[in-house]
């Protein structure tokens, strides 16, 4: 008698539905594990918004999710908005609709200068104005929901002054490596030669990627990252760079405006080598809001959000402030809860 091979047995047409049946019965299971669970995220290089107002904004947006309300980003002096991907698609995974316009001089005012009036020179006072139109018609375009505005380095301080002088615009502020005092560092060799250019040819960009280099974050693959890609900008003219750092203290003089209930969340690294992070708590103590929380991390850097993978930590950080605002009234309601408190979190 012939021997018949062993074959697969047939595919039953009933399979497909149990096989479905089974990944449907496995969801609850998946969910109470808290399994990260891919968002539908649309990002707009250039948004409806940016169009209206002339000017370069990013947009992320996830429609298949409640919409808890609008972040607002500022970037920090070396990056467009598109630097806050990262963050920005997992805001938006937790109901929020993210927008970041460029600084100008940045960005997209450089690479398609045409579509903005040609202009691509660094301008933080009209970027300061850029930032207060955004919100204007934001406040229009979702009326009833929380606004929230974010900045790092840079952008964090622009976040604060906005605070300060636009506080109806807003209904709190997330402050990341903003920058109060800079650390003194310590002198190379290679100061001399780029302080003498500096000093003959004051509004030609110099190349700042060795001083980025030590001080950015605390991972050298990150930073390597973050000054080699194409859309960091790495050459700033002395003049731009005395001009940012009079805009920084130009930032913080008022915040003693910020009203008494204008939530804060100020996030600082306790390794930042750009600025000093224990002189932040003399400004904490300067914000004129009593609704304020500042959070030092252990073993953490300067830039922290951008350009770079999401921290866990740093991101349940801000969710978990995001939750306490969703149920606080909207627009600065006097609300007194005391001074505010501090936290010192390990990596």
């Amino acid at each position: 008698m012939e021997k018949v091979a062993n074959r697969p047995a047939p595919v039953k047409k009933s399979q497909p539905n149990a096989l479905l049946a089974m990944v449907l019965s496995a969801l609850p299971l998946l969910n109470s594990l808290n399994m990260p669970v891919l968002a539908a995220v649309e990002f707009q290089n250039q948004s409806p918004l940016g169009r209206q107002l002339k000017i370069p904004v990013h947009a992320w947006q996830d429609t298949s999710v409640v919409n808890k309300g609008v972040i607002v980003a500022v970037p920090a002096l070396i990056f467009n908005g598109r630097a806050y991907d990262g963050i920005a698609r997992h805001l938006t995974g937790q109901g929020y609709t993210v927008y970041s316009a460029d600084i100008r001089g940045y960005g997209d005012w450089l690479t398609n200068s045409a579509d903005f009036g040609e202009d691509r020179a660094i301008h933080y006072g009209m970027s300061k104005d850029d930032l207060t139109h955004v919100l204007q018609a934001l406040r229009k375009a979702y009326p009833g929901k929380k606004i929230f505005c974010l900045g790092e380095s840079l952008g964090a301080n622009m976040a604060l002054w906005e605070a300060s002088t636009e506080p109806t615009l807003m209904d709190g502020v997330i402050s990341v490596g903003m920058t109060n005092k800079n650390r003194r560092l310590m002198p190379r060799a290679h100061w001399a030669v780029t302080i003498a250019k500096g000093l003959e040819h004051p509004k030609r960009p110099i190349d700042l990627k060795p001083y980025m280099k030590p001080v950015l974050t605390e991972k050298r693959s990150v930073t390597e990252a973050m000054v080699n890609d194409a859309e960091t900008t790495t050459a700033i003219s002395p003049t731009d760079l005395i001009k940012a750092n009079i805009t920084n203290k130009n930032s913080i003089k008022e915040v003693e405006k910020i009203p008494q209930s204008m939530p804060i969340l100020m996030i600082a690294g306790a390794k930042d080598r750009v600025q000093d992070t224990k002189s932040l708590h003399k400004l904490m103590q300067r914000i004129g809001s009593n609704q304020k929380q500042f959070t030092i991390l252990q073993g953490k850097g300067h830039l922290l959000l951008e350009h770079r993978e999401v921290d866990p930590a740093i991101a349940e950080i801000i969710d978990t402030w995001l939750a306490r605002q969703e149920a606080r009234p909207q627009a600065t309601a006097a609300v007194e809860t005391g001074r505010g408190e501090i936290a010192e979190i390990a990596p």
